[in-house]
């Protein structure tokens, strides 16, 4: 009778032990998709930031309009007339528009030779 008792008592505990195993599933499942919904929620929430900032520096450069900033070094940077921005330091700024006369001449020229580029 011992060992019934014995055999008894091991299948309670396996009883036991399945019923606990199955609860620590269920939670941690329940876990999964409560982090599945936020990691959703946040991923949702960048999007949406990430096409605000999109329209947004379409519309400021898109529309042909320019941003500026100055470096560390004290150099001069136009942004939005294309890919990367054009940078100078003040005494090249200042032959450059010095020179505005002599480039639009120069443009005028050789029109037919220069290209369109899109605007972005």
């Amino acid at each position: 009778m011992a060992d019934d008792e014995r055999e008894l008592e091991l299948d309670e505990q396996d009883a036991r032990e399945q019923d606990e195993n199955a609860a620590l599933e269920t939670m941690l499942a329940d876990e999964r998709a409560k982090a599945r919904a936020e990691f959703s929620a946040e991923l949702d929430a960048e999007r949406r930031e990430n096409a605000r900032l999109r329209s947004e520096r379409t519309a400021t450069n898109g529309g042909g309009s320019l941003s500026y900033k100055v470096s560390e070094k004290g150099a001069l940077s136009v942004y939005g007339l294309g890919r990367f921005p054009v940078t100078l330091y003040k005494g090249q700024w200042d032959r450059l528009l010095a020179n505005a006369p002599v480039i639009a001449e120069y443009r005028k020229k050789y029109n037919s030779l220069l290209s369109d580029k899109p605007a972005k």
